[in-house]
């Protein structure tokens, strides 16, 4: 069975799990540690969890190449200051600072990084701008035509720099394993 729910406040038993995951999910809560808190509290004792988040962002190729469109195509547009809801919870360090903060006293980290080919940048930056919350509100904020000249900007620097429509864009991420003691 699936369900809709605030991972925040979960409709589940206490200890009802054996295994309770996040990937790439947590890191977009408003409360890290209250949905962390809540996939312990599911957990069985000697149960394990699961989080994985991104790791530096400045390994993330892809926002490099977002990063040098936005300033390409709108040179005034000022960048936020602020972190990104998703960078929060980036690295080995903060993901093992927010795991114990939600209740997982020693938890394992690790890191890696992950390649992925991309069949048509045109595509992707499509597919990327639907499916990316950040990206639609930054779409809102700014307009279809500027949004427009920043995808043009966006594959026209990817092919340049990569020489190719069928880039390879890799990303470091840390998956965390927590277990649950009795």
């Amino acid at each position: 069975d699936t369900a809709v729910m605030d991972g925040q406040s979960l409709h589940l038993d206490d200890a009802g799990f054996d295994v309770s995951a996040s990937i790439v999910g947590v890191i977009f809560f408003p409360d890290i540690v209250k949905g962390i808190s809540e996939l312990r509290r599911v957990l069985r004792p000697g149960g394990r969890c699961a989080v994985v988040c991104w790791g530096d962002p400045l390994k993330f190729e892809m926002f490099g190449f977002l990063r040098r469109a936005i300033e390409q195509a709108m040179p005034d547009f000022a960048m936020p200051d602020e972190t990104p809801v998703w960078a929060r919870m980036s690295g080995e360090a903060a993901l093992r600072d927010y795991m114990q903060r939600g209740g997982f006293a020693d938890p394992v980290i690790e890191s890696f990084t992950c390649s992925h080919r991309i069949a048509s940048i045109a595509d992707y930056w499509t597919r990327f701008i639907g499916a990316s919350p950040p990206m639609q509100s930054m779409l809102g904020s700014i307009g279809e035509d500027a949004m427009r000249d920043m995808g043009e900007a966006f594959i026209e620097l990817v092919r340049k720099d990569t020489g190719t429509d069928s880039p390879v864009f890799s990303a470091e991420a840390c998956i965390a394993i927590g277990h649950r003691d009795c």
